[in-house]
């Protein structure tokens, strides 16, 4: 089960969650980089890679790390994504102590003069029951708060933000995309521009009492505008995760982001916010979609890419074997442990394989007491 995200935990969770952090990002970082992932070392890699799971750009990395368990070969990687969650969350601090204005008790009625944070939640209180007293207003087209108003945009967003992501601008991605949703993003200003235009032409027709056919020509202008740049936009998401998966999947892609001097794992993380808008089920459509098309235009790569999946599967069945704990370690299973075992060093090196060598201990004291035990039972049925 995955854990919140940094941005909805509670004040009381985030608060734990961050004296954790400081202690192992100022005390046991250090170590992990100077002294590599040994000994105690390696749990404390994995407390570090939990303590960042809440950050949605680190997620992947998290995953992968804990499913292949190579830790000796992502130290720097660790260091990169920490240092990005220390930035974060040094920025956070400040938020995450500030007065919540809504508290009703300030707005409690006492003696003397009223301190700086209740005068600014009684201003936030006249400004709500402004509003509130506004919405009711009646006007030709019922509440006035049944009215969308549309404010002026910035037109060069693309879209929100989700998960703690951070907001992108169309030319700062526009280079990613492919020729045709290049076009079509140069028009995204016109018609945001128009949308505001025709939307506050209706509003101000409405308000003054016109008929209802002259408000909705515009009213309807400003509609067709909007559902123009949202259709750029989910084929903007859409492209975006594409190019998301082809930076970890595409080796001939990632060859060709890096020819235009820029970094694929930088690019993955600032990507990783129109990823998280997509589902499970998407996500994996997404993915194929790209392998399909790998195969498709780059044979060579599709060989390589086959062959490097074998082999982790390969892999992921040698650790799923010598983890596994529902076989008695017997000396058969033992000598088929210690094969499997070796075939596990062949694949993935001493330094992954390594960490599953205290299991074939453990399974080799077992099958030692295993025949200890058959023995004395022996005994005993001749006796």
């Amino acid at each position: 089960m995955e854990q919140k995200l940094f941005n909805q935990m509670s004040q009381q969770e985030r608060t734990s969650w961050l004296s954790d952090f400081q202690q192992w990002y100022a005390a046991i970082l250090p170590q992990i980089e100077q002294k590599g992932v040994t000994g105690e070392l390696f749990a404390e890699f994995e407390r570090g890679l939990h303590m960042m799971e809440p950050f949605a750009y680190c997620r992947a990395f998290v995953q992968e790390s804990l499913r292949f368990k190579d830790y000796g070969a992502r130290r720097k990687l660790l260091r990169r994504y920490a240092d990005k969650v220390a930035t974060e969350v040094q920025g956070m601090i400040g938020m995450m102590k500030t007065v919540d204005l809504n508290d009703p008790n300030l707005l409690t009625p006492h003696v003397g003069r009223p301190t700086k944070d209740e005068q600014a939640a009684r201003q936030l209180q006249a400004e709500k029951e402004r509003q509130e007293q506004e919405e009711k207003e009646q006007t030709l087209f019922g509440k006035k708060s049944d009215i969308p108003v549309v404010e002026t945009p910035d037109t060069e967003s693309v879209s929100g933000s989700m998960g703690g992501g951070t907001l992108l601008r169309l030319d700062e991605i526009k280079w990613l995309l492919s020729p045709a949703l290049q076009e079509a993003v140069e028009t995204v200003r016109d018609l945001r521009n128009q949308e505001s235009v025709n939307a506050t032409s209706a509003k101000l027709l409405a308000e003054q009492g016109k008929p209802e056919s002259e408000v909705a020509f515009f009213a309807e202008q400003a509609i067709e505008c909007k559902k123009q740049y949202e259709n750029i936009y989910e084929h903007v998401d859409s492209e975006l995760a594409h190019v998301y998966v082809r930076l970890k999947e595409d080796t001939t892609y990632i060859a060709k982001i890096q020819a235009a001097k820029a970094d694929p794992q930088e690019w993955r993380t600032k990507l990783r916010v129109y990823w998280d808008k997509f589902d499970d089920q998407q996500k994996a459509t997404i993915k194929q979609q790209v392998i399909d098309d790998i195969k498709r235009n780059d044979p060579e790569q599709a060989k390589i890419r086959e062959a490097e999946e074998k082999k982790k599967k390969e892999i992921a069945d040698l650790i799923k074997y010598l983890t596994r704990k529902d076989k008695l370690n017997t000396p058969r299973r033992v000598k088929t442990m210690e094969e499997r075992y070796q075939q596990l060093v062949e694949l993935a090196g001493e330094e992954e394989a390594k960490h599953y060598y205290p299991v074939l201990e453990a399974a080799r004291k077992d099958a030692e007491n295993y025949t200890i035990n058959n023995k004395k039972s022996k005994n005993n049925e001749e006796e």
